[in-house]
């Protein structure tokens, strides 16, 4: 007599977790937000980086590209805050035109 082998039985799947995803231990922080485009009529006015992008019609990392490349002169504030001067960003800007 010959035995018979049962046939393989399939992996039991895992059931779908209903649970929430875990969320990250640093919050999701929102997109920089540009000044009010009236300070750049100030030609001592210091903006931010993404004013001057606004202004540029570019990106932050356009702007960033810019100041390491020497053609946009900015200003350090401290260790964390870089600022252009409005007059440097009119300045480039009408080079641009």
């Amino acid at each position: 007599m010959t035995t018979k082998k049962a046939p393989a039985k399939a992996p039991a799947k895992k059931p779908r977790s209903t649970a929430k995803p875990k969320e990250s231990a640093t919050p999701k922080r929102a997109p920089p937000k540009p000044q009010p485009l009236e300070l750049a009529q100030l030609d001592s006015a210091l903006l931010t980086k993404c004013t001057a992008a606004v202004i540029l019609g570019g990106s932050i990392s356009y702007v960033d590209r810019l100041i390491a490349s020497g053609k946009l002169a900015a200003v350090r504030d401290g260790d964390r805050f870089t600022r252009i001067r409005a007059s440097e960003v009119k300045r480039y800007a009408a080079s641009l035109a």
